[in-house]
């Protein structure tokens, strides 16, 4: 589908890094059936979105809830390399399970949009994923961008089809289609403004 002219398509969106890390495995080892039906209401609105466990201004490497919670369960942080190999690996084995005889192949196979805060992660993205999720204020999201598209391109695939997505904390100034950030998204191309809720949940104030 074409997602092009639908920036702001998510409004709010409670921040919840685990979860759509549930999501990806849910959808990974479940019998195809359950994927479906995460796809079928949804329609082409669907996005499924991996990462490494990196962070923006994290310097490279685990950011610390994630370093966390994998110690707490007595697991060690892989490297960076390691991670993003676990990354290409998971959307090769999703994309081979949807495509392998007896399981249910979501339709449509929600396209892989792969989080990217360093140039390694968005070369990924772009060779690997359908598109990118990058934070909306990151100081190179256009350099990122970029080597995906450039990536998306050198692996054979149509740049023009390779979805850029963007994602900030919940503030009234990104409903303002006039303003200069968001006119900046758009001169970029970008195809969804993803706004969270973090805690602590104000939901009376942002009903």
């Amino acid at each position: 589908g074409d997602f092009r002219g639908n920036l702001l398509d998510l409004r709010l969106l409670l921040r919840a890094d685990r979860p759509m890390s549930l999501l990806t495995r849910f959808i990974l080892q479940d019998d195809g059936a359950r994927a479906r039906l995460l796809v079928r209401p949804a329609g082409e609105r669907l996005l499924l979105g991996l990462g490494a466990g990196g962070g923006a201004g994290a310097g490279g490497g685990a950011r610390a809830p994630l370093r966390r919670e994998q110690e707490a369960i007595g697991r060690t942080v892989p490297t960076d390399s390691v991670r993003r190999a676990q990354v290409e690996a998971c959307v090769q084995e999703m994309r081979r399970l949807w495509n392998a005889p007896g399981f249910l192949r979501p339709d449509p196979a929600p396209p892989v949009v792969i989080a990217a805060f360093g140039p390694k992660m968005a070369e990924l993205a772009g060779r690997v994923g359908d598109g990118i999720n990058v934070p909306a204020l990151h100081p190179r999201l256009r350099e990122l961008v970029a080597i995906a598209r450039d990536a998306c391109l050198d692996a054979g695939r149509d740049p023009t089809r390779f979805l850029v997505t963007v994602y900030s904390a919940l503030e009234e100034s990104w409903f303002d289609v006039d303003s200069p950030a968001r006119a900046g998204l758009a001169a970029l191309g970008v195809d969804r403004l993803i706004l969270f809720l973090g805690p602590p949940f104000d939901t009376i104030r942002h009903r």
